[in-house]
């Protein structure tokens, strides 16, 4: 099955802000889909916007998580 990565920063990617709102606001495509970013300024933005969502780290080789309100995240970095 193809999987889609959206990449997170501007201006190589989407905005947080945009990513958290489309996830919490629409139902899943047929596609799988994955955010390639830092998990920690996705937690930020979360709680900054008050959107109530779970974030769990995503490994090409792992399932995807079932729930709706789950993002998986490839980390490709860490900032605190």
């Amino acid at each position: 099955m193809q999987t889609l990565a959206i990449t997170m920063g501007c201006p190589a990617g989407i905005g947080p802000e945009i990513i958290l709102k489309y996830f919490s606001s629409t139902s899943r495509a047929d596609i799988p889909m994955v955010v390639a970013g830092d998990i920690n300024v996705l937690k930020y933005y979360a709680a900054k916007l008050a959107i109530d969502c779970s974030l769990v780290p995503w490994l090409p080789e792992n399932d995807f998580p079932a729930p709706d309100n789950c993002i998986p995240v490839y980390e490709t970095s860490r900032l605190t």
